[in-house]
């Protein structure tokens, strides 16, 4: 298993790097560059399945939030392009699933005050994601209603004399 995780990783750092050079090829999920592969979103990239700990899928995405949680969101970048980095962090949040199994089988339950935490986070989350989508998107005018505005609200740009 460490070995297809190590294969995994090394993978991602070799999908990573190349992502960068966009002018000359792009690199397909196998790995190989041609003129004529397919880009990859940063969804796609982010999705990308590094090990798997029963029945849970350790993605990149998830080992980011790792790295951000434990070395700072200034770090990850650099930590993603790291294959030690990389393996330690992927390693870290593997027993960190291990360990939550484990005490899930032992009867361990969430307390009253963590599982509000859990639902705080939730609630973020989803509010974040609402938010960019629609809100943003709707405060998003276009250059005839910015006009529109100007035009009708002229008294409100003008500078004291």
């Amino acid at each position: 298993m460490r070995k297809t995780m190590l294969l995994a990783m090394s993978a991602l750092v070799v999908f990573g790097s190349c992502s960068g050079n966009s002018s000359n090829s792009s690199s397909s999920a196998t790995g190989s560059n041609s003129s004529g592969g397919a880009e990859h979103s940063e969804d796609e990239k982010a999705n990308i399945v590094l090990a798997k700990v029963g029945d849970y899928e350790i993605t990149a995405e998830a080992v980011s939030y790792h790295m951000e949680g434990s070395a700072g969101p200034d770090r990850v970048e650099a930590g993603m392009q790291s294959p030690d980095q990389l393996q330690m962090a992927t390693t870290g949040l593997m027993d960190q699933f291990v360990w939550a199994k484990k005490a899930e089988q032992a009867g361990y339950k969430l307390t009253k005050s963590e599982q509000a935490r859990v639902e705080a986070l939730r609630s973020e989350l989803l509010a974040t994601r609402y938010v960019g989508d629609v809100v943003q998107y709707k405060a998003d005018p276009t250059r005839e209603e910015v006009e529109e505005f100007y035009k009708s609200n002229q008294t409100r740009f003008f500078l004291p004399a």
